[in-house]
């Protein structure tokens, strides 16, 4: 799970930053939170790879520290989502309201 949530990071990091201007403030500061709260637990994990990196179960202390990373950003990550929601909801109601 750590594994794909990562490379779904990196793609959602990559979408925010090309898309800058285009996104709220309220949304930004949601994906600050959860960009600088990943960095932290990223740059830990990092540490703490290079420590076990003769570590016989490598592959398997490398999927617990993405599964760790995982955890520690979930609920940020769920905050941006809904605020992505939010502001998706917003942008159709005033679609709407220019229609009329």
């Amino acid at each position: 799970m750590g594994g794909a949530y990562l490379t779904h990071y990196r793609k959602l990091k990559k979408l925010i930053g090309d898309n800058q201007l285009y996104i709220s403030a309220d949304l930004d500061d949601k994906f600050s939170l959860l960009r600088d709260k990943h960095n932290e637990i990223y740059k830990i994990n990092e540490r703490e790879a290079a420590y076990s990196h003769d570590h016989p179960d490598q592959i398997e202390r490398s999927s617990q520290l993405n599964n760790s990373l995982y955890s520690a950003t979930y609920e940020l990550y769920e905050d941006f989502r809904k605020q992505l929601k939010n502001d998706v909801k917003k942008l159709r109601s005033r679609i709407d309201l220019d229609k009329v």
